[in-house]
């Protein structure tokens, strides 16, 4: 698996439900994933945009 390293998904999962990532059932998984990344839209031309860790990444690549 690439993305969010396991000290990342246990804290997230931890935050959000109060159990490591490995003890949390598929949905339970699926929302500590959308945690980390951010939300993102789907433009009605099919684009993708984020909405939420834009600022973040423009902040820390200054």
């Amino acid at each position: 698996m690439t993305g969010a390293s396991t000290e990342e998904r246990n804290a997230a999962a931890q935050e959000r439900f109060g159990k490591n990532f490995d003890e949390c059932d598929s949905m339970e998984r699926i929302k500590v994933g959308g945690h980390i990344g951010g939300s993102r839209n789907i433009t009605p031309g099919g684009e993708k945009e984020r909405t939420v860790d834009d600022s973040k990444k423009s902040e820390s690549s200054e």
